[in-house]
């Protein structure tokens, strides 16, 4: 097995040292009252206070980050929510908002592909067009170089574009003048053989920058037949001087994984033992002042393993401008073009049938937003975009704000979002000839249509927003979504081939759905040294199969128990004397059913014991702690069994 040398570790030139984490605004210090009136940027593409926000918005701040047992940005997400994280194998992660997986339930866009979230790093997009989805095993940003991430639940389309159907998750890195100095970390447990992180930050004609290196190697860490060992090694550095950033990233790394070779029955269903290879880097430069933006990245992902292989480059161009047009007109506009330019590596089980070496998409959104009164507002804009699959798309927007004082506020909205047809989708066939889970059938044949068109969602929200005290925050959101032309299966007819049986399913738009869903947050600062948040999660799904269109309902109507009705998050805080830190962290989520297997509902506790002296950090952590195991997905041919474990980390500032 192919092995990175150790953590990657970088090392740089560097000129002053200063205090490390010395920042112009320190979120960990805000009380919850400041806290409201961050400027966020998400919802919006202009700065926003939080509180005003006409939109199912969430901040994970600096503090949350130092506060939490998370490891990875996939953990960090279970405090937001209407945000669903199921974790199937130890590199592997199904992250959801408001409920929605892919739908054909083979492993290809289905639980391991959520192809209805925006995933954004510092303004770049990490979905991916080819099998439509987010790779979280390689999103390897270092968590103490988050500033906050922004979590949008609801359509984006408008802003975003294509695929930010059910959300966004912008995830926002610190400015290099806030990293400087350095630190290094380490970080052993239970699953994390070893982590290591070295960053340094400094300055040097003019320029504020820094520059990391982290890695890590992780061995079987859910409990079961899975062989999920991990190793990635990744670096990167960021520099900004005046108006200008320019940043990038490179990463290497093996994940283990089973691939479907041979079986004969469905109760049986031999696997072969792979390091599927991953590597990649990214570039990208920015002009930013307070009225415009400009900004292009160049993007190269690939991988490669038994089942697929690809390389991918994306090139974006992206330009924002804000407006102030009068008192009562306030506008943003900007364009868009993106170009990805593939090679496509064909294997025994995926294939994509039709070479197609670049995917354009131009690009192009106004809104306007109205001040009715000085409490009301109105926010009226689009979204039009081109793309070679469906051609022309529009993305429109509608809200309305009401705020009825400094600690009351409403808002409500209307919009319309689609996701286009994924590369595989259109042109790709999945084959398990000889690997069928179906007995007496030699072979399963999965092919994309050059017919389909965009899934389509109209989405209806209304929010409310409370501040009882200057220590405390109530956030309410409800939302209605109607879906059309869903992506689904429909089989074939049966065929004969040297005597053995083959079956083939083909993509189609055959399904809508209806969801609907309640979110409530709340955060209270009870004295200076206890500080307590929590949130709950009502989601349901109704899916419906068009008999016309798919004549194979299972393969997607099932995906509706993949989401549990209730989720609910609690989360503790103390600070004690002698810099010492205690937080408990309890999660739970009710049950899922995919294909009549069940993973049932689960409570766990994190816990996690702090402290800080001078430059010193020491953190102590359990997580999973009140079962042995527990399954998180029903996915019944590869979701595994977390288990109870924990890790120590150590960091030194310099």
């Amino acid at each position: 097995m192919k092995k990175i040398a150790g953590p990657l570790i970088l090392t740089f030139f560097f000129f002053n040292y200063t205090n490390a984490f010395s920042q112009t605004t320190d979120l960990t210090n805000l009380n919850l009252d400041q806290l409201m009136n961050v400027e966020v940027t998400s919802a919006e593409k202009k700065p926003e206070k939080y509180f005003t926000t006409p939109a199912a918005i969430y901040v994970i701040t600096a503090e949350d980050i130092a506060r939490s047992t998370a490891t990875s940005i996939p953990e960090l997400l279970r405090m937001v929510p209407g945000v669903n994280v199921q974790r199937i194998t130890s590199n592997t992660w199904t992250i959801t908002i408001r409920g929605f997986n892919g739908l054909n339930g083979l492993g290809l866009n289905g639980s391991l592909f959520v192809n209805k979230v925006l995933v954004l790093i510092d303004g770049r997009a990490v979905y991916s067009p080819i099998y439509g989805g987010v790779y979280w095993d390689v999103q390897g940003v270092p968590l103490e170089d988050i500033e906050r991430i922004e979590v949008i639940r609801g359509s984006g389309g408008t802003l975003y574009g294509a695929n930010a159907v059910d959300g966004v998750i912008n995830i926002i890195t610190k400015r290099p003048k806030e990293t400087q100095g350095g630190f290094v970390t380490a970080t052993t447990g239970s699953q994390d053989r070893l982590s290591s992180t070295v960053q340094v930050g400094a300055k040097s004609g003019g320029w504020d920058y820094r520059a990391y290196g982290t890695g890590f190697r992780q061995d079987q860490g859910i409990e079961g037949s899975q062989v999920d060992d991990w190793e990635e090694g990744q670096g990167g550095f960021r520099a900004e001087k005046d108006k200008w950033n320019i940043q990038g990233d490179f990463y290497q790394g093996y994940i283990g994984q089973q691939t479907f070779v041979d079986t004969s029955t469905l109760s049986s269903l031999p696997q072969v033992n792979e390091q599927e290879e991953v590597r990649g880097w990214n570039l990208l430069s920015r002009y930013q002042d307070d009225d415009l933006s400009l900004q292009a990245y160049w993007d190269r992902t690939e991988r490669y393993s038994i089942a697929f292989g690809y390389r991918l480059d994306t090139i974006n161009l992206d330009y924002t401008q804000h407006l102030q047009l009068t008192d009562m007109h306030e506008l943003v506009w900007g364009s868009g073009y993106n170009l990805d330019v593939e090679d496509d590596i064909n294997t025994d089980i995926t294939q994509i049938t039709k070479p197609l070496e670049t995917n354009q998409v131009f690009s192009s959104f106004l809104q306007d937003e109205m001040t009715l009164t000085d409490k009301l507002k109105f926010i009226l804009g689009s979204k039009f975009e081109y793309n070679i699959f469906t051609h022309f798309e529009m993305e429109p927007n509608a809200r309305l704000s009401y705020e009825l004082n400094d600690t009351n506020f409403l808002w409500a909205a209307a919009s319309r979002a689609v996701r286009t047809p994924s590369r595989f989708e259109e042109d790709g066939i999945y084959n398990l000839h000889d690997a069928t889970p179906f007995p007496n059938l030699a072979g399963l044949e999965i092919s994309g249509s050059d017919d389909l068109k965009s899934e389509k969602m109209l989405g209806y929200e209304l929010g409310y927003r409370n501040k009882p005290t200057d220590n405390s925050l109530v956030d309410i959101s409800t939302f209605y979504d109607q879906y059309s032309d869903l992506t689904t299966l429909t089989a074939g007819n049966f065929y004969i081939n040297q005597g053995l049986v083959y079956l083939p399913f083909q993509y189609v738009n055959g399904m809508t759905a209806r969801t609907y869903g309640l979110e409530v947050s709340a955060e209270d600062k009870i004295k200076e040294w206890w500080k307590v948040k929590g949130d709950y999660t009502l989601t349901k799904l109704n899916l419906n199969t068009i008999p016309s269109i798919s004549n194979a309902p299972s393969l997607g109507t099932d995906i509706q128990g993949e989401t549990p009705l209730n989720a609910a998050y609690l989360q503790s805080s103390f600070d004690l004397p002698k810099g010492f830190e205690f937080d408990q962290t309890l999660r739970y989520s009710d049950r899922t059913v995919e294909n009549q297997v069940i993973a049932p509902p689960y409570l766990e506790l994190d816990l996690r014991l702090g402290w800080t002296h001078k430059s010193w950090k020491v953190e102590l952590v359990g997580q999973n702690l009140l079962q042995p195991r527990h399954r998180e997905n029903a996915l019944s041919t590869i979701a595994e069994e977390v288990q109870r474990g924990g890790y120590i980390k150590i960091t030194k500032k310099f």
